[in-house]
C-alpha cells in the first residue's frame, strides 16, 4: 500500500509541478488517497512558488527526480506500519520530506538553506527558514530536545520582532510576535511532557537550564525595546508576549529542574527539604523569580528583605513542595 502511495505521489507531482497540471485534478483521479496527497501536493508546489521568486539554480529533472524521492523514502522506511490514508494521520515524516527535499531540488541546495536562515519576515527566504525549522522539530528525539529547539527559535523570532519593529512593518511584527507566543507554548509544554515522563540526564537538563535562563534573561529586555518602535498597533501584541516569555521560561525551567531532582531519587517532603538558593537574579515576574538556575515561587507569606531586582544577588531560604517545586520563606 506504501508502494502504491509513493507512486501515485511520484506521478501526480509531475503533473503538478512540472507538468502545472491542478492540484484538484490529481485528487479526482485518485479520491481514495486524496486526503493523503493533498498536504504534500500543496506544501510542494508552496516551496516551488517560493523558490521560483529566489531564482533556484536548474538541477537535470532526473536528478531532482531521484534526490527527491530519495528524501521520501528515507522519511518512509522506519514507519511502515502507519496508515497511509484516510486522514494522512501520523504522516509528519513525509510531510517533512517532502518539504525538505523540495528545498534543496528547487531552491538549488544547502547554500540557499543557509542563506535563508538570517532572513527576515519580509525577505523572499523567509518561508524556507520557516520550512527548515519545520524539519528540525520534527526530527527532535526527546522532548527536551524539542524544547531546546523551540528556544532557539523562539530566539530567532525575538530579533525578528526587533528588526520589524524598528522597520514600522506592524503586518510583520504581527506575524513574528505570533509565532514566537507559540514558540513559548511548546517550550513550556515540552518541558511539562518531559516532567512527566522522567528519564532525563543532568547533562541534557543543564544544557536546556542554561539556554532558557539566557533567553529568559535576554529577551524581556530585546522586547521592551522593541515596543519603543514598534508601530502602535503592535505595541499591545508585543507587550502581551513580553509577559508570556516571563512565564513560560519560568514555567519551562521549574519543570525540567523538578524532572532532574526526580531523577535522582530527590523526593519533596516538605519542610524537611528546606534548603539555600543563591545568586544572581535573572528574571522577576509577581509570583516567581529565576535566581541561579533555579525557579522560586513566591506568595502572601515570603518575606523579602531588600529592593528585588534583575541583577541583584539573592540569598534564598526555600522548602521544596509535594509537587517538587521551590517555595520561597525568606529572601
Amino acid at each position: 500500500m506504501a508502494n502504491k502511495f509513493e507512486k501515485t505521489l511520484d506521478e501526480c507531482l509531475n503533473r503538478v509541478i512540472t507538468g502545472g497540471e491542478g492540484i484538484e485534478h490529481c485528487l479526482r483521479d485518485y479520491p481514495e488517497m486524496a486526503e493523503g496527497l493533498e498536504p504534500l501536493l500543496r506544501t510542494a508546489l508552496a516551496v516551488k512558488v517560493r523558490a521560483d521568486s529566489v531564482q533556484p539554480r536548474t538541477l537535470p529533472r532526473s536528478l531532482a527526480k531521484q534526490r527527491f524521492l530519495t528524501e521520501v523514502r528515507a522519511a518512509g522506511q522506519p514507519q511502515p506500519r502507519r496508515r497511509w490514508f484516510p486522514g494522512f494521520q501520523g504522516q509528519r515524516r513525509w510531510v517533512v520530506a517532502v518539504t525538505v527535499g523540495l528545498i534543496v531540488i528547487l531552491v538549488g541546495g544547502g547554500g540557499t538553506v543557509a542563506a535563508a536562515a538570517g532572513s527576515m519576515p519580509d525577505e523572499p527566504l523567509y518561508p524556507v527558514k520557516i520550512a527548515t525549522e519545520q524539519a528540525r522539530l520534527a526530527f527532535a528525539r526527546t522532548e527536551i530536545g524539542r524544547a531546546e529547539i523551540e528556544a532557539r527559535f523562539a530566539d530567532r523570532r525575538v530579533k525578528e520582532i526587533a528588526r520589524m519593529s524598528e522597520k514600522h512593518k506592524a503586518a510583520k511584527v504581527e506575524v513574528a510576535t505570533n509565532r514566537l507566543a507559540k514558540h513559548l507554548d511548546r517550550i513550556a509544554k515540552a518541558a511539562g511532557i518531559q516532567k512527566a515522563r522522567g528519564g532525563v540526564t543532568e547533562r541534557d537538563v543543564a544544557k536546556l537550564r542554561d539556554l532558557l535562563e539566557q533567553y529568559a534573561a535576554k529577551h524581556p529586555g530585546v522586547l521592551q525595546r522593541a515596543l519603543e518602535t514598534a508601530p502602535p498597533q503592535t505595541r499591545a501584541m508585543i507587550f502581551g508576549v513580553l509577559e508570556k516569555s516571563k512565564k513560560r521560561y519560568a514555567a519551562a525551567i521549574q519543570d525540567v529542574n523538578i524532572a532532574a531532582r526526580a531523577n535522582k531519587g530527590r523526593q519533596p517532603d516538605g519542610e524537611a527539604r528546606g534548603r539555600i538558593v543563591g545568586g544572581d537574579i535573572k528574571l522577576i515576574t509577581d509570583s516567581q523569580w529565576i535566581v541561579d538556575g533555579e525557579v522560586v515561587n513566591i506568595d502572601a507569606r515570603t518575606i523579602i528583605q531588600g529592593t528585588p531586582q534583575v541583577g541583584a544577588g539573592a540569598r534564598i531560604e526555600v522548602i521544596t513542595q509535594p509537587d517538587g517545586s521551590l517555595l520561597a520563606k525568606k529572601i
